[in-house]
């Protein structure tokens, strides 16, 4: 069967992540070989026009996917040993599923529907052990517009914001976080799927390795002459670690913020007895001679 614009890919290769988990550092080590496709959130639903823009598809402010735009994805997205190569937020897996059940109707599984839009599916899981570490990150991206460093020449955008901790804000996005690790652990497990699991702490330390594991997970060797590597430097600097730390002294276990402990009230100062008149020495007069 094919798509329509480019001939089924035999495998998929899933990134299932959440946002500032390192995933694009991943997707462009993963690219860097030449044989695990060119991951993008091609399927993201606030990207499909400008997407579909860029391959220049009819219809560009579309709000669902149609089989002129898989078909675009796939050969976007696809190394010429026919791997397509995709990251997925937990948000976007319902939507897509949705609309794949669209074109190729409403049967079979969730795996069957995606094997038969894209080929054999494969499972990368890309996550973090600190989330509210990821959370202080996505609320510096979303203030300043920099999301990925390209060099360490980088500026800021023209016209974004100075960064500005926000307690509420980066317990909103803690909470989307820990909700889309949620979700795919809930879907991974009612599939049936055991994902190749990978750490941003070991992939800050050691990108290639990380990197590597997963081709050999995936039964993939780069391309002669190619080595593993990505334009993108980590971000965090003394600000993140600063945030970090208040977040975690102001949140309780609940999720609420503390309350500021109440300022101890000050005791008085004792009272001095008011100074009456001066009382003359026996034997002498206060009045002058």
């Amino acid at each position: 069967m094919t798509t329509g614009a480019a001939e089924l890919p035999r495998r998929i290769v899933i990134l299932c992540a959440t946002p500032r988990s390192g995933s694009t550092l991943l997707c462009k080590l993963l690219e860097s070989s030449g044989v695990a496709g060119v991951p993008h959130s091609y399927f993201r639903r606030q990207d499909l026009a400008e997407w579909a823009a860029h391959w220049c598809l009819p219809n560009a402010s579309r709000q669902a996917i149609d089989r002129a735009y898989l078909g675009a994805a796939i050969t976007a997205g696809s190394t010429p040993n026919g791997v397509f190569g995709l990251r997925l937020m937990a948000p976007t897996l319902p939507e897509l599923l949705r609309d794949l059940r669209h074109l190729f109707g409403q049967g079979g599984t969730d795996l069957d529907l995606l094997d038969r839009a894209f080929g054999r599916p494969e499972f990368l899981f890309l996550r973090r052990l600190d989330p509210v570490a990821q959370a202080v990150s996505r609320l510096r991206a979303e203030q300043t517009g920099l999301w990925h460093e390209p060099s360490l020449e980088w500026r800021r955008p023209q016209g974004s914001a100075e960064p500005r901790y926000d307690f509420h804000r980066i317990r909103a996005y803690l909470r989307e976080i820990e909700a889309g690790n949620a979700a795919w652990e809930t879907w991974f497990t009612a599939n049936l799927i055991a994902p190749h699991r990978m750490r941003y702490e070991d992939l800050g330390v050691a990108p290639d390795s990380v990197a590597g594991a997963a081709l050999e997970y995936l039964g993939l060797t780069p391309l002669p002459g190619r080595a593993l590597q990505a334009p993108t430097q980590r971000m965090a600097d003394a600000l993140n670690a600063e945030w970090i730390a208040r977040f975690k002294a102001e949140v309780d276990c609940a999720g609420h913020r503390r309350e500021a402990p109440a300022a101890v009230p000050q005791a008085p100062p004792p009272a001095t007895a008011p100074r009456g008149p001066t009382v003359p020495q026996a034997g002498r007069s206060s009045r002058r001679p």
